[in-house]
């Protein structure tokens, strides 16, 4: 393991315990203490199934690192970097419209875990997107698997989970929610298509 991809994988799961320090300052780190925090409702650190998918993809990152960032210029660096960090921006401009008071978002704006997690999304999209598009022979296998677990996490990510189990203390039903079904069926086909241009169907 090179000092590269360590610093990308100790510094994401540093990012992940750092927006848990937030959570729980703001008491939001668990179900129980946001009860006990008077919020009866809404959608604490742990419970939260982006932040389990984020352990996934923190080793994910820092394996393709390992596989192919010697390639990756530092000009392709600062424009992804760059594209990361619009993507990152608009997903959580998105987030503040939401009505639930979540560990990442009360109130209409971005917590410190919030602002942290918009941080951590740029980095890992611009590995994602160094990988997908500035990788001269990704390994066919390994992009294949990538897109699965990518989509798997954006399921995850919309509360699909959450969805299935309906705790009381959540009072959204992201199952009938058509901008989550939307967001992972089109993140999927355009992660699918592109997967399909660059290396062909699995085989």
């Amino acid at each position: 393991m090179t000092i590269f991809n360590k610093t990308i994988l100790y510094g994401g799961l540093a990012l992940l315990v750092l927006q848990a320090l937030a959570a729980f300052q703001i008491g939001m780190l668990t179900p129980s203490q946001m009860m006990r925090n008077g919020r009866p409702k809404g959608l604490p650190f742990f419970a939260h199934g982006g932040m389990w998918g984020d352990l996934l993809v923190t080793a994910l990152a820092a394996h393709l690192i390992s596989r192919y960032g010697a390639e990756w210029t530092t000009s392709a660096w600062m424009l992804m970097l760059v594209a990361g960090g619009i993507m990152s921006a608009g997903m959580h401009w998105v987030y503040t419209h939401g009505t639930t008071p979540e560990a990442h978002v009360l109130d209409h704006g971005l917590t410190a875990a919030g602002w942290i997690h918009a941080v951590y999304m740029t980095v890992a999209l611009a590995i994602l997107l160094l990988f997908y598009l500035g990788t001269r022979n990704p390994s066919p296998t390994l992009m294949w698997w990538t897109t699965g677990l990518l989509t798997l996490h954006l399921a995850i990510g919309n509360h699909f989970v959450l969805g299935l189990l309906a705790p009381e203390w959540y009072p959204d039903r992201p199952l009938a929610n058509p901008t989550g079904w939307a967001t992972v069926l089109g993140g999927g086909a355009i992660l699918f298509v592109v997967t399909w241009l660059r290396v062909g169907l699995p085989s």
